[in-house]
């Protein structure tokens, strides 16, 4: 997703941006169904898997109800679309760290 946002950044034809989005959204399904099955194999307490899945769709809506103030920031008053695609690059490339302390 990361390589789609930066070839969104760099883009100055249409060809090249719906390729990047084609790659981006082909990347997002494969991103989601990876999370959902590592939440699922790592939710601790079977007795309790309503409200842990009930913490895990909080924890993806969060991202979709705060990405539109980011945006316009990124947009109206940052430089444009090309910081926004540059933001969100960064922000999906930092996203993967925290899957280094995950147990095998």
């Amino acid at each position: 997703m990361a390589t789609a946002g930066s070839l969104l950044l760099i883009s100055q034809a249409l060809p090249l941006a719906l390729a990047a989005a084609t790659l981006l959204g082909v990347a997002y399904g494969v991103y989601i169904a990876t999370h959902q099955a590592l939440v699922l194999a790592h939710l601790p307490d079977p007795s309790h898997h309503a409200r842990d899945l009930g913490v895990f769709n909080g924890a993806n809506t969060a991202p979709m109800v705060l990405a539109p103030a980011l945006a316009w920031l990124c947009v109206v008053h940052l430089g444009g679309y090309s910081t926004l695609f540059g933001v969100a690059s960064l922000l999906i490339a930092a996203s993967l760290l925290p899957l280094r302390v995950l147990r095998r």
